[in-house]
């Protein structure tokens, strides 16, 4: 079977922007993401001596929550689930799709990827730490659903009323380039006319923070002025900086719009899937080991 897909809509919350739009004029002039975290009461108990003091984590993450509340879904909404559902909203905006005037029909060929490494660590460190304090007396009913990874994807489906195939994939960076991936391969092979794909991270944790640390992968040497860090194609870079946020594209088969928006905004003509980063992961974590 041969169909063309392509994308029609992209939406994005980042930490420079919080829009496609904002976020590719501040690129334009150079703006980072990166600001000062150890000021913070969780961050600043971390003493592990290769420890960064700086991140790129969303701002005003609380305008999200209130924005984008999925309650009575989860009892206490997380900055996970409104960045995917913000990115969401534009990318279909964009798209001009009008969900509310799909068929029921459809509903079953359209399908969500939203890839995520870890989801919400910090709602989840949250609440292991409120249970372990707690003697694991008591907690939160809705609190395992509050940190499933494809739970994301599932609320897309539920506010748009999305009925076809739906995966999460798990694969670490490599996450939401893969759910592009699987949305792709999804209509291409017929199971679905159009899929909501990419990936969502609420990430910056002092968990997650110590344990890059840890690998020795975080920047180190820009304490002074965090934006002046993480440069991935510098041959003086000394590694990356935590971030957050969340991209979503809208894919279609182009049969469905050209009488909606032409052409699309692109074309996808190809995905691979490969395993070779776990492979380097392993000899660092090693050589690390060895070094101790």
């Amino acid at each position: 079977m041969s169909r063309r897909v392509v994308v029609t809509g992209l939406g994005a919350v980042t930490s420079i922007g919080t829009t496609v739009e904002s976020t590719w004029n501040a690129l334009l002039r150079g703006v980072s993401g990166a600001v000062h975290i150890d000021s913070q009461p969780d961050f600043s108990r971390l003493t592990f001596r290769s420890t960064p003091t700086y991140a790129a984590p969303i701002p005003n993450p609380r305008d999200y929550i209130e924005r984008f509340h999925v309650a009575p879904l989860v009892s206490a909404n997380t900055l996970f689930y409104a960045l995917t559902l913000a990115a969401a909203q534009e990318a279909i905006g964009d798209s001009r799709l009008d969900v509310t005037k799909l068929s029921e029909s459809d509903r079953y060929r359209s399908g969500v990827a939203i890839g995520t490494a870890a989801s919400d660590k910090p709602e989840m460190e949250r609440t292991l730490l409120e249970a372990v304090k707690k003697g694991y007396t008591y907690m939160n009913k809705m609190s395992l659903t509050q940190v499933l990874p494809n739970f994301a994807g599932s609320l897309l489906c539920i506010k748009y009323g999305l009925k076809g195939y739906s995966i999460t994939p798990v694969t670490a960076c490599a996450s939401g380039l893969q759910a592009i991936g699987e949305g792709y391969r999804a209509i291409k092979d017929g199971l679905a006319e159009r899929m909501l794909v990419g990936g969502a991270e609420h990430s910056v944790s002092p968990y997650v923070v110590q344990a890059f640390a840890s690998l020795r992968a975080l920047s180190l040497r820009h304490s002074a002025d965090p934006t002046k860090a993480s440069k991935p194609f510098d041959k003086a870079r000394d590694g990356f900086v935590l971030g957050e946020g969340a991209g979503v594209l809208v894919l279609e088969v182009t049969g469905h719009i050209s009488a909606r928006i032409g052409s699309g905004l692109s074309e996808t003509q190809g995905r691979k899937n490969i395993l070779r980063g776990l492979r380097l992961l392993c000899h660092q974590y090693w050589s690390i080991m060895n070094q101790k």
